[in-house]
């Protein structure tokens, strides 16, 4: 009876609880704000919804889980699917403007109530936690995507392509080369004026933040292999990366 009391408490505040969408090109860094948003204290578990597209069984199984024989195949145990699993955590939706529309129904259906019912239960769990979507595509545009689904998050952020952060280009570079993966062991300690300008000339639409990623990587690994702690226009002009695929 206690717990039927606090999760009706709970459910009356179910507008305070944020649905948010993440909009941008492949590679500006959606995945990386979806992990800002655990902020390290609470475990962030990322689905891709383009593994489901035209397996929407799977996905309902996947994620409202099962009970013991809801099906022939049923692991005998049975399932509590991603969103029980994830009670109080972030579930970051990768790619959702992928999803078919029976997927998107779903979804639609739990954002308004945040009620899960595995099947071949009996009965609805109350289940709040943290929805982060996100995906490149235009889906305003997209008339297979349902607006009402889109009206159901309440917090919509675009995050911006790097071509539109060249004034910040100085505070975005020194960050990434405090990155172990990019600068290994901090070796490269400058960027010398020539390598900046051949950086932030670069538009970056392939990748975005990765392509940027990629260059300073290969950039630092050439310098250090000539014996530097600085990168020169050489290191930066030297660097062949290959095109990205979009996510």
């Amino acid at each position: 009876m206690r717990l039927n009391k606090m999760a009706q408490h709970a459910k009356e505040h179910i507008d305070q609880i944020p649905r948010v969408l993440l909009l941008g090109e492949t590679g500006v860094g959606k995945t990386v704000f979806a992990d800002y948003l655990g902020d390290h204290s609470t475990s962030v578990t990322r689905i891709s919804i383009a593994e489901f597209v035209n397996k929407e069984d799977s996905f309902e199984y996947a994620f409202f889980g099962y009970c013991r024989g809801a099906y022939t195949s049923a692991k005998e145990s049975g399932n509590p699917g991603l969103l029980l699993e994830n009670i109080g955590k972030v579930l970051f939706l990768d790619e959702i403007g992928t999803a078919t529309p029976a997927i998107q129904a779903k979804l639609l259906t739990f954002l308004d109530d945040f009620m899960v019912r595995p099947r071949g239960a009996t009965q609805s769990l109350f289940c709040p936690l943290l929805i982060v979507a996100a995906t490149n595509e235009n889906i305003r545009e997209n008339t297979r995507y349902r607006n009402d689904l889109f009206q159901r998050f309440t917090d919509i952020h675009h995050i911006p392509p790097i071509r539109e952060l060249k004034h910040n280009f100085h505070f975005i570079v020194d960050a990434m080369l405090q990155n172990p993966a990019v600068n290994m062991n901090g070796k490269i300690k400058e960027v010398g004026k020539k390598a900046f300008e051949q950086i932030q000339a670069k538009n970056y639409i392939d990748g975005n933040f990765r392509e940027l990623n990629n260059l300073l990587r290969h950039a630092c690994q050439r310098a250090v292999s000539f014996g530097r702690d600085y990168l020169v226009d050489e290191d930066i002009l030297e660097v062949d990366i290959p095109q990205q695929t979009s996510q």
